[in-house]
């Protein structure tokens, strides 16, 4: 998290390679057998197609960058085969090809980040398990299939998300308005102050103009702008979230 939350839920690295496994090899076989046209409600204007070639891209960049550790931003234009099953194959490849590299490095290492992290491979297997989750999510609900994840991956995805959002995001119609998050299943609580200059994110704290609490799993899929707040408890002035909604996008 940000400096001033006094409050991380990392899991291990080990654990968040273990989730990047799990997620990524789950999001394959569900693709695989739904129709790529499928259009991907999380993501407008993309279908199940699109978002493979995304997340083999995306799989492919990362590794780039931890194998050959490179210490500036790479350009990132990998681009997957157009046939259904040869593109499938390819998402597979860069899947392993990311295990790859990140089990192959080591805390010691050095290469480029954009978040905070206590060094560059924890960063980075944090990361794209929870990329890769969320985009699982997003397959699922292309396939309608129900998504569920385990309370403490989904407290720390929440985690991860707000310190990167509050680094990246502008929420001007909120501005001095706070979001008040708490996971019913597991201690993660999060305050969330919106302003035009960025967010302002710290663990724990009573109230807010707009709170929620529910499992882990359902508030990772809300800040995520993946579900809405039907059958959730929720509490206070909802323009406060239809604001977040509005301005932080994954």
């Amino acid at each position: 998290m940000t400096p001033d939350t006094g409050r991380a839920t990392w899991l291990s690295t080990d654990e968040h390679l273990a989730r990047l496994r799990l997620e990524g090899t789950r999001l394959g076989e569900v693709a695989a057998a739904t129709r790529f046209a499928a259009a991907v409600p999380g993501c407008p204007g993309w279908d199940v197609e699109a978002l493979l070639a995304h997340l083999g891209d995306v799989h492919r960049w990362a590794a780039a960058i931890v194998r050959e550790r490179l210490e500036i931003r790479p350009h990132r234009d990998f681009a997957g085969p157009s046939d259904r099953e040869g593109l499938l194959a390819w998402y597979h490849e860069g899947h392993q090809e990311l295990l790859a590299a990140l089990s192959g490095s080591s805390q010691e290492e050095h290469y480029w980040t954009w978040g905070p992290a206590p060094n560059p491979q924890a960063f980075w297997a944090r990361r794209q398990a929870h990329e890769t989750a969320i985009h699982r999510l997003d397959i699922d609900q292309a396939a309608g299939i129900p998504t569920t994840f385990p309370p403490a991956a989904a407290a720390d995805g929440i985690d991860e998300w707000l310190a990167l959002a509050s680094r990246r995001c502008r929420v001007p119609d909120g501005a001095g308005r706070r979001l008040h998050l708490k996971t019913t299943d597991t201690d993660g609580e999060w305050q969330v102050e919106l302003g035009a200059e960025g967010l302002r994110v710290r663990w724990g704290g009573p109230g807010g103009d707009f709170s929620v609490r529910a499992p882990a799993a359902d508030l990772f899929a809300l800040v995520m702008n993946r579900r809405g707040v039907t059958g959730l408890e929720v509490a206070g002035d909802a323009d406060v979230l239809r604001a977040w909604r509005d301005s932080v996008r994954f």
